[in-house]
């Protein structure tokens, strides 16, 4: 069995956001949210509009979910402003409605939206229902090195382990191949 990887290419991720803002504008929402805030997809599965949105349906600049407080990026605003510009929404709906019923969707679900979708953009990385999250993590550390915060979402206690789960080599194997 491969191990679930993060989506490493910036260029990738731009080119699923940009099938999927054009395809499929919850997938897109979906997505957009895995990608910016690390959520687990469990917890993001059973967002609801009030989590997202105040009674004037104003978009929150934190999404408050169980204890722990992820923040509400431009990328994020824009997508639930796209997704929700054309419905009447409900606050009390899911977020990731089933387009069946009122129930959201399951991971079974989401797994099967995420390997369709590379495959349509031809992307070639092992993806399951962790790599939004690990896509976040991978990203968010090559930009800000800052692994305290990944131990504290991802509940790992050493660097190493955050590195295994984000599938980054070790700092020791880069400094070997460093040269001036």
């Amino acid at each position: 069995m491969e191990k679930v990887e993060p989506i490493r290419n910036i260029c990738d991720i731009d080119k699923i956001k940009s099938h999927l803002r054009g395809s499929n504008k919850r997938n897109y929402l979906l997505f957009v949210i895995g990608i910016n805030t690390g959520m687990k997809s469990n917890k993001m599965l059973t967002l609801k509009f009030k989590d997202v949105m105040d009674h004037n349906y104003t978009i929150k600049e934190h999404i408050d979910l169980d204890g722990s407080i992820y923040f509400v990026n431009e990328s994020i605003n824009l997508a639930i402003t796209d997704f929700g510009l054309k419905r009447k929404i409900d606050l009390d709906s899911y977020l990731f409605e089933s387009q069946k019923s009122k129930v959201p969707i399951n991971r079974s679900h989401l797994y099967k939206i995420l390997n369709k979708t590379v495959h349509e953009c031809g992307i070639d990385v092992h993806i399951g229902n962790e790599t939004l999250r690990k896509t976040f993590g991978y990203h968010y550390y090559h930009k800000t090195g800052d692994v305290q915060y990944l131990k504290d979402i991802y509940n790992k206690t050493s660097k190493k382990a955050i590195f295994d789960y984000l599938c980054i080599e070790s700092e020791s194997l880069q400094i070997k191949e460093f040269q001036l």
